[in-house]
């Protein structure tokens, strides 16, 4: 599920939905990055690999910890049970739905 960040955890590293994700600054380039993710869970079975960059979340650019934090918070309180992530991995797109509850 992607709605178990331990509050505190929205910045730096966190594991989320079987992925070990992290808050990745590069010069004025910022981005979130899967450091590890585990083979059984619903990420990897849709397709999230180790060095994707995950972009957006429905249909919110997101760059950090914070900004998918976020719209997990928003998604939850509009009744949504899934959130489609769009990552890229060497300049190809892939969509993933997680379940949020």
């Amino acid at each position: 599920m992607l709605s178990d960040v331990p509050p505190g955890q929205e910045t730096g590293v966190a594991v989320l939905a079987g992925m070990l994700l992290e808050t990745h600054t590069d010069g004025d380039d910022s981005y979130l990055r899967v450091l590890f993710i585990n083979p059984l869970s619903e990420a990897y079975r849709g397709g999230l690999r180790v060095g994707d960059r995950i972009v957006k979340a429905g249909p919110d650019d997101v760059s950090s910890l914070a900004d998918l934090v976020a719209v997990i918070a928003l998604s939850e309180r509009v009744g949504l049970s899934s959130l489609t992530l769009r990552a890229d991995r060497d300049g190809i797109g892939k969509r993933v739905s997680l379940s949020i509850r």
